[in-house]
């Protein structure tokens, strides 16, 4: 089962194109949506995936 543990629509206006986070414990896979692509901007991986793709991440542009 999927569960959301990021929604940025809840903070901002809800313009209803803001990124989703959903992690699915059982299965040790994140889902990253983008609602404004419904068709390309879902992404699966699997959960070690998710945290060295976030550990390589520039600290600052």
């Amino acid at each position: 089962m999927w569960e959301r543990v990021y929604d940025q629509a809840a903070v901002c206006q809800s313009c209803q194109s803001c990124p989703i986070v959903e992690i699915n414990h059982a299965e040790q896979r994140v889902r990253i949506s983008d609602p404004a692509k419904p068709k390309s901007g879902t992404f699966t991986m699997t959960l070690e995936e998710y945290r060295i793709f976030f550990n390589n991440a520039p600290r600052s542009f």
